[in-house]
């Protein structure tokens, strides 16, 4: 017979969890995604500080610089832009699940009503939809949302 973990239980719908398992475990959840969110906001504070550094055009006696280093430098600016707004939807993501754990709702697909596996919110606390979910996001670009 195998044990089942708090955090187990959170995420097979069993609802006879005690009451002090709940709280411990909504601690552990909160610091963790409270841990990540520092982690994106500091990279993009990184980014911030390396786009003032390595976004200046080198200007040689008052010349701009040839037409290579202004390629060069609006590709590193649209490059620093994406992965800005990566860490920015992320950041987002993860102020949604902290919202979501506060309601009561956390580790809930959004698109069936079946609870998140304990190893997809291990690996992506933020997660919204379950596995075959989002799977089926990415292939057909939509979902259809639970009902009830």
């Amino acid at each position: 017979m195998t044990s089942v973990g708090v955090s187990d239980r959170l995420t097979t719908g069993d609802n006879v969890m005690p009451r002090k398992a709940k709280k411990d475990l909504k601690k552990a959840l909160t610091r963790r995604l409270m841990e990540e969110r520092k982690l994106v906001m500091k990279r993009l504070l990184l980014l911030r500080r390396a786009g003032v550094e390595t976004l200046a055009v080198p200007e040689e006696e008052g010349r701009k610089g040839d037409l290579l280093d202004q390629a060069q430098a609006s590709l590193r600016k649209e490059v620093e832009s994406a992965i800005r707004e990566q860490l920015l939807a992320r950041a987002a993501s993860l102020e949604r699940a902290y919202r979501k754990l506060i309601a009561g709702t956390y580790g809930i697909c959004e698109g069936c009503g079946q609870m998140i596996s304990r190893s997809r919110l291990e690996a992506m606390p933020e997660a919204i939809y379950c596995t075959p979910c989002q799977e089926k996001k990415e292939n057909t670009g939509r979902i259809i949302r639970a009902t009830g």
